[in-house]
């Protein structure tokens, strides 16, 4: 039962209180935030009522001051409440492993490094929590600076707007659209992604055919890095802008996307990963390190050394 705490009736049903409150003449935010009141963690100032449940899970106004709050506060309170966050986040989702970088920046969630400087490791509050993280292998320490000269990438035929490398050859794939030959080939590939393609792939009508495809891979014992020609800040935008002129996505939502990615990523996480490498010239820098390199760096979180500058695609530092 659920108690109306204006007048103390009693309700079998949220739903049958929020019908209620019309008695009172108060609205859902009068009433949540004159019985519940609930503060920011950084500024102290309210937090804004927009519905109920966000309402409960929101402390900051925005992801800046989370990590703000997580740089500054006492270091008891927040390994306390970073840890809570990342056990929500797992009990919420029935998540079988910890998120990955991706993830937690999508969710507004604190880093990985924020993790690691209250825990020592992501994998030792991933392991309080009874899970493992999704990724747990480090980047080579040479990755940025390997000899892939003798690397030949061979490049599906039906890539219609193929990158270029010093070294390739086009032929018939019957997985990824990139993959390398002869003695680098270990069963490691690149399924290219523009913006427009990494959105209807990730789409409701395409969604179900790409996870047929997620199990190919698995099945062929191989691993698939889903590259995409753009990066977070800029994929938000382009769909802003799709929506406010109607074209290409304009009817996706972008949330629905993300939440296909994390469901991909969680469902075959033995054998595919998305990388935002920014734009074409930061996957003519990176695919051939990661065929270089390949089964060596299946299980490594990419998208994490990229967004440290660790791992160079060209970005200004």
């Amino acid at each position: 039962m659920i108690t109306c705490k204006v007048c103390n009736k009693e309700f079998k049903s949220e739903r049958a209180l929020h019908c209620h409150l019309k008695v009172h003449h108060m609205t859902l935010a009068e009433y949540y935030t004159k019985f519940f009141p609930r503060k920011n963690k950084l500024t102290g100032d309210p937090i804004p009522f927009k519905d109920k449940d966000t309402y409960f899970n929101t402390d900051f106004s925005d992801y800046r001051q989370l990590k703000k709050w997580c740089d500054t506060a006492p270091e008891k309170e927040v390994k306390e409440y970073i840890a809570y966050l990342l056990k929500r986040r797992v009990d919420l989702r029935s998540l079988t492993r910890s998120p990955s970088h991706l993830e937690l920046v999508i969710n507004k969630m604190p880093t990985i490094d924020h993790y690691r400087k209250h825990f020592g490791s992501y994998g030792e509050v991933s392991k309080s929590i009874g899970v493992k993280p999704l990724f747990e292998k480090a980047l080579p320490t040479d990755f940025n600076h390997c000899d892939d000269s003798m690397l030949k990438i061979f490049i599906d035929t039906r890539e219609q707007m193929p990158l270029k490398f010093n070294n390739s050859e086009v032929m018939a794939l019957n997985i990824g659209d990139y993959t390398a030959s002869g003695s680098f080939y270990d069963r490691t590939y690149i399924d290219r992604k523009s913006t427009n393609d990494f959105i209807g792939t990730l789409s409701l009508g395409n969604i179900d055919r790409f996870k047929r495809e997620m199990e190919r891979v698995r099945n062929a014992d191989a691993y698939m890095f889903i590259v995409i020609e753009s990066n977070l800040k800029d994929l938000e935008s382009y769909m802003r802008a799709a929506k406010s002129k109607k074209f290409g996505p304009y009817k996706t939502n972008l949330k629905f996307i993300y939440h296909n990615m994390r469901e991909v990523m969680h469902e075959f996480e033995d054998c595919c990963q998305f990388v935002f490498a920014d734009n074409r010239e930061g996957l003519e820098i990176i695919i051939p390190k990661i065929l270089f390199f390949g089964r060596i760096i299946w299980g490594v979180d990419l998208q994490y050394y990229i967004d440290k500058n660790e791992l160079d695609i060209g970005r200004t530092k």
